[in-house]
C-alpha cells in the first residue's frame, strides 16, 4: 500500500473510534427520581396560601387592586399578602407597567407573579 492511500484510511479508523466513544458515552440509563407530591395537609395548606393573595390587574384604562380601582402612588401602601398576582392586559405598553410593577417592589419583599392576558379586553378595571 502506498502512502497516499493511508491517509484517508487512518482518518476513517479516527472518525470511527470517535463515533463509537460518542455512542458509549450516551448508552447511559438514566433513573427518575420518585416525588412524594403534597397532598392532604400539605395541600390544604398550599391552598390557603393561593387563596390569600392581592391582585393587580393593570389595562389600557386604569389600575385595579382586587377589582377596586387604585392609584398607582396608593397601591404601595395598599397591598397586605405575601403572595401577589400582577395580571397585565396586552395592550398595556412596557412603560406603563413597569412602575407599577415598581410600587409593588415598594410594598416589601413578597412573592409576585406575573400574568399577562392574551387578546386585549379593554374592560375597566
Amino acid at each position: 500500500m502506498s502512502k497516499r492511500w493511508m491517509i484517508p484510511m487512518i482518518d476513517f479508523v479516527f472518525l470511527s473510534l470517535g463515533g463509537l466513544l460518542a455512542l458509549l458515552t450516551q448508552m447511559e440509563v438514566i433513573e427518575s427520581v420518585p416525588l412524594d407530591l403534597a397532598s392532604g395537609d400539605a395541600a390544604a395548606a398550599m391552598e390557603s396560601i393561593e387563596s390569600q393573595k392581592d391582585t393587580v390587574t393593570i389595562t389600557t384604562t386604569g389600575i385595579a387592586l382586587n377589582g377596586g380601582t387604585i392609584t398607582r402612588d396608593a397601591l404601595a401602601t395598599a397591598i397586605t399578602q405575601e403572595v401577589v398576582l400582577v395580571r397585565i392586559d396586552s395592550g398595556v405598553a412596557a412603560g406603563e407597567f413597569l412602575p407599577v410593577l415598581t410600587a409593588v417592589h415598594a410594598s416589601g419583599e413578597r412573592d409576585v407573579r406575573l400574568q399577562f392576558e392574551s387578546g386585549g379586553s379593554g374592560a375597566t378595571p
